[in-house]
């Protein structure tokens, strides 16, 4: 059962979110909609649900689609199944992957930057089973790193773990992010995680904080396309009012 806690003014995001933390770094991730589970986007998907074999049947014929077409379009080949399944989801396709962050800040930007008028809220959690991607592409599993990579198979999991892979797009640096992925993408995850809600009238004055302080799409998304929408924006509004 996922443990939720209410609160209702601004102040109440710093006084829970702005502690320093010790090694064991707490995870973020925020909704736009605080009724959303923590379900992966294959899981979401209705006719897979509760259906294991089906499941891993559509999602690895999906992803060997995509290797087999995106390949040619890729600067580098991946060097594992892990590298993938990161690109796959980088790019928008379902997988058993959840993006999380270590900043509070960018997932306060995912909350609030659309429904306006739901309610959204901030997961957190501690994630003691962890891999982390070498410089190899391989994974190692927290405490064994410098080792002889252990052989974690993506699909064969048993527990959730937090994936942290190499940073091979800035949107992945400016966001902080990594992964948890999942043994049963279609049941939602439950334990050891805090539900933080937010009432949806703060939505409007999160964000304008948040561009103060410079977590805005430009940054998050360092893109030629975002930065372009970026400038039309801002010299828009200093055109003269018709």
């Amino acid at each position: 059962m996922v443990k939720e806690v209410r609160l209702s003014i601004i102040d109440d995001f710093y006084e829970h979110f702005s502690q320093v933390y010790g090694d064991d770094e707490r995870c973020f991730r925020g909704v736009s909609d605080s009724s959303h589970e923590l379900i992966p986007s294959i899981g979401r998907i209705l006719q897979l649900v509760d259906d294991e074999v089906m499941l891993s049947s559509y999602e690895l014929r999906i992803i060997d689609e995509f290797k087999r077409r995106v390949h040619p379009l890729l600067k580098y080949t991946p060097s594992s199944e892990w590298e993938w399944l990161f690109i796959a989801q980088h790019y928008g396709l379902p997988t058993r992957l959840l993006d999380w962050t270590s900043n509070p800040l960018v997932a306060l930007y995912f909350a609030v930057t659309e429904r306006p008028d739901k309610d959204f809220a901030i997961y957190t959690g501690m994630f003691l089973d962890r891999l982390y991607q070498n410089s190899n592409g391989q994974m190692q599993e927290l405490g064994n790193i410098g080792d002889e990579p252990s052989d974690v198979i993506p699909y064969k999991l048993d527990k959730v773990c937090a994936v942290f892979p190499s940073f091979f797009d800035n949107r992945l640096q400016n966001q902080s992010a990594f992964f948890t992925a999942h043994p049963r993408p279609d049941k939602p995850l439950t334990s050891d995680v805090t539900k933080y809600i937010f009432p949806s009238h703060l939505k409007e004055r999160f964000k304008e904080m948040l561009d103060a302080f410079g977590i805005n799409k430009t940054f998050l998304f360092p893109t030629i396309d975002v930065v372009a929408e970026d400038i039309k924006t801002k010299w828009e509004m200093e055109l003269p009012h018709m």
